[in-house]
């Protein structure tokens, strides 16, 4: 059954990334804060997103103000099942920190330029990334050709590494100038399969529901859809 609890937790998981602090308990907190917000007229807009599964949630975010912006599909799939029999990449390695961290963060910004998580990334921004405890360079795929990337599948492990955590493909793209070549398909694969060796039961990902390329990709491999969240965003000026 939803909750004000519930809906609150969703909150504060959603609002930790925001560069303005909430420290929120309920709805009503929330409430008294934005109209505070409101009140003060700060000199930037302040921008609330919310990730929401659970319809109720959504609901009272609308009632709230808030308007929905992207949905979001939840995907899974079985590592104890078979992965698709395809080669590995070209010049498949593992990411190399401090060498290969301007050449990534070019492609990936012209890869994702319009996407509003991914693209636009710095320096700092991928620094802070690779300083997390998740974060294990093993599991950051490269496909090279000529000493250049063309594809890269970035995997996450959520929770302790064995039965009881669960691989997530953070993030997978290939090259504008590698496509057609079947190499999406490869390197996420190589990427289930590293988190296969990690003894991991099942693997996620989230994908854009505009995606249908990377929506049909995934579903080739095996995934299913486990659920979808809705992004809402209320701006205060």
């Amino acid at each position: 059954m939803f909750t004000s609890g519930a809906f609150a937790q969703n909150l504060v998981r959603s609002l930790r990334q925001l560069s303005v602090r909430f420290e929120m308990l309920d709805i009503a907190s929330l409430s008294q804060r934005l109209e505070k917000k409101r009140m003060s007229k700060p000199a930037h807009p302040t921008r609330v997103v919310l990730h929401l599964r659970h319809r109720q949630a959504q609901k009272i975010a609308e009632e709230n103000g808030f308007l929905p912006t992207r949905t979001v599909i939840h995907m899974v799939r079985s590592l104890e099942e078979h992965l698709p029999d395809i080669s590995a990449p070209e010049g498949l390695r593992s990411f190399l920190p401090g060498l290969d961290n301007q050449e990534w963060l070019s492609l990936n910004n012209q890869i994702f330029a319009e996407h509003p998580e991914q693209g636009h990334w710095n320096c700092a921004d991928l620094d802070d990334r690779l300083s997390q405890p998740w974060f294990d360079p093993n599991g950051f795929l490269l496909a090279t050709h000529d000493g250049k990337i063309t594809a890269y599948c970035w995997t996450k492990i959520h929770g302790e590494v064995g039965h009881h955590g669960i691989g997530e493909i953070y993030v997978a793209a290939v090259s504008p100038d590698f496509r057609g070549l079947d190499l999406g398909r490869a390197i996420v694969v190589a990427g289930l399969a590293y988190l296969r060796r990690k003894e991991l039961r099942e693997a996620m990902l989230y994908v854009d529901e505009d995606n249908q390329a990377a929506i049909s990709l995934y579903k080739s491999i095996g995934f299913t859809e486990a659920g979808r969240d809705v992004l809402y965003q209320l701006s205060i000026d």
